[in-house]
Formats: structure tokens, C-alpha cells, sequence
């Protein structure tokens, strides 16, 4: 009787099950402050400790790409130059042959011997093929130089206006020789034309030979501006 009136005792003094209050809810990471929900903070980025001993990194500045209006005008000059200097070669050749014929046949004028004149026909071929590739030449380096210009990177235009200089002799001395070959003002026309062609001839290779210098110290600087 005492055990079980204590157990009833017991019980009595238990809180009733819908009394007692409900477990809290797991939190969540909703975000909304006013569901009174606990959000984690972001994780914290931790920098990696520098070594001490460790060689300084060198940052490289960017080179900015080359002016495309620089490499069109500067490989269009190139290439003019090019084909002139080929023409010019040509025509030196024929001058070369000029002299070899001449000094075989000689420049008496036979009537019915056409090899007299082989030699100084062969002497106008050379030195009007010179004078064409002397042409090409000295606006394809104009265009080069011109190029280099836009940029700034101009090395300067000495050794182009000297070769523009014997160049220009050398194109008048064409023209004379052309004169006194076809329209024979005096006894000894041929000989003088052939003499003066001879001459326009080394004149436009000297001027020739300062476009080459001029070419190759352009391209130096070019190669400078566009290899990376």
C-alpha cells in the first residue's frame, strides 16, 4: 500500500506531455534574420605565408602589339625594294656584257655587221634596267623609312639621300646616253653613248649599294619593334 501510493504521488507531480515545450529547430542557412535562425559566417581566406628566402618574382612589362599600318607600309616597301634591287642586278649584268662585247667587236659601225652594235645595245639594255630598279628601290626604302616614322624608330635618312643623289646622276647620265645614241649629234655619238651609259650605270650601283646599307640597318630596327 506505502508503494504504491508513493508512485501515485510521483505522478501526480509530473508536468502534463503538451506542457512541456518542443525541442528548438536544427539552424539553417536561409539567411532571413527575422526566422531567428543562426547563420555560419563565411569562411575566412587565409593568404599563403611568403618565404623569406625565395627569389623576388620579375613582372615582365607588356609590349603593346606592333602599329598595323607601320608593318603594311614597311613589308610594301620591302618588297618594292626587293624586285628593284633583282631589276638592278639584271641590269648590271647587261652592263658587264656591254663591256665584254665592246671589247671584242669593238664600236666601229659596219654597215651589214651587226655586232659592232651589240655591245652598246646591250649597254642601253643595262643601264635603262638599272635605272628602272633604281626607281623601284629608292620608293620602296622611302616607304620603309616612312614606315619606321610613324613609330618614332627613324634612324635617320643620311645614307637614303646620298643614294638618291648618285642615283639621280645616274639616270641623267641615262638620258644623255640616249640622246647621243639615237639622234647622233656629233661623229662620234656612239662612243659617247656608250661611254655615258657605262658611266650611269656605276653611279646608279653606287647609289644602289648605300639603299642596300640604308635596308639593312631598316630592318634591324624593325625587327627590334615587331619580335616579341
Amino acid at each position: 500500500m506505502v508503494l504504491a501510493g508513493t508512485a501515485a504521488t510521483a505522478q501526480a507531480q509530473l508536468p502534463p506531455a503538451e506542457a512541456m515545450p518542443p525541442p528548438p529547430p536544427a539552424p539553417t542557412a536561409s539567411g532571413d534574420p527575422d526566422a531567428g535562425y543562426a547563420v555560419p559566417p563565411p569562411p575566412v581566406m587565409v593568404a599563403p605565408a611568403m618565404d623569406p628566402s625565395a627569389p623576388p618574382q620579375l613582372m615582365l612589362p607588356t609590349v603593346p602589339p606592333p602599329n598595323p599600318l607601320m608593318v603594311h607600309r614597311f613589308r610594301t616597301g620591302r618588297a618594292l625594294y626587293g624586285v628593284g634591287t633583282a631589276i638592278g642586278l639584271v641590269g648590271s649584268g647587261l652592263t658587264l656584257a656591254s663591256i665584254f662585247v665592246t671589247s671584242v667587236y669593238g664600236l666601229e659601225q659596219t654597215p651589214g655587221d651587226g655586232l659592232t652594235l651589240l655591245g652598246p645595245s646591250l649597254a642601253y639594255a643595262g643601264s635603262g634596267a638599272t635605272g628602272v630598279g633604281f626607281i623601284l628601290a629608292i620608293s620602296g626604302v622611302g616607304l620603309e623609312h616612312s614606315a619606321l616614322r610613324l613609330v618614332g624608330q627613324d634612324p635617320g635618312r643620311s645614307l637614303y639621300a646620298t643614294g638618291t643623289l648618285f642615283g639621280l646622276l645616274g639616270l641623267c647620265g641615262i638620258g644623255t646616253s640616249y640622246y647621243f645614241g639615237l639622234a647622233n649629234p656629233v661623229n662620234n655619238s656612239t662612243a659617247i653613248a656608250f661611254g655615258t651609259s657605262i658611266a650611269a650605270t656605276a653611279l646608279l650601283t653606287v647609289g644602289g649599294l648605300l639603299f642596300f646599307a640604308d635596308a639593312t640597318r631598316l630592318g634591324t630596327v624593325y625587327r627590334r619593334l615587331t619580335t616579341f
